[in-house]
């Protein structure tokens, strides 16, 4: 049985043609479900460091703590389409903003309890094999006994 395509790989095949705008990129990624600010906060951020921007310093020592794992694939194709699209078309005001607020001010990065997180959604078909998510013994031992057909 064959399975819809990934996101990522439905987001890779979109981004593929390159010269894509920021707006598109925004667009087709929530259109996909996968758009998060950070996606594009993190390029900018880096920008603004390079240019030494005032609050780089602050920027920089955020990110130093936030390293990207490389266990992301939508979040780097993200990354890097951003990156692109930013060297064209300079920093937008509203993403410079989203950029600051995460990094220089630590805005919008809280970390809530993890008793008060919702329960993870369970994916309609199998999970994407290039970001595979992380998984306890019970998680598993149910995955595969529904796989069986047995809930």
């Amino acid at each position: 049985m064959a399975h819809p395509p990934w996101k990522s790989e439905q987001l890779k095949e979109q981004l593929a043609g390159g010269g894509t705008s920021i707006a598109e990129i925004r667009t087709i990624a929530a259109n996909l479900g996968v758009y998060q600010e950070r996606y594009l906060a993190r390029p900018v951020a880096e920008m603004l460091i390079a240019q030494q921007a005032p609050g780089a310093d602050r920027m920089a020592a955020t990110l130093a703590t936030m390293p990207i794992t490389g266990k992301d694939y939508k979040g780097d194709l993200l990354r890097a389409a951003f990156t692109n699209a930013l060297q064209r078309e300079g920093i937008p005001p509203d993403a410079e903003r989203a950029a600051r607020a995460f990094y220089e001010r630590r805005q919008g990065v809280k970390q809530a309890p993890a008793s008060s997180q919702p329960p993870p959604r369970q994916p309609d078909y199998p999970p994407d094999p290039s970001n595979p998510p992380a998984q306890s013994l019970g998680d598993m031992v149910r995955s595969v006994l529904r796989g069986l057909g047995i809930r």
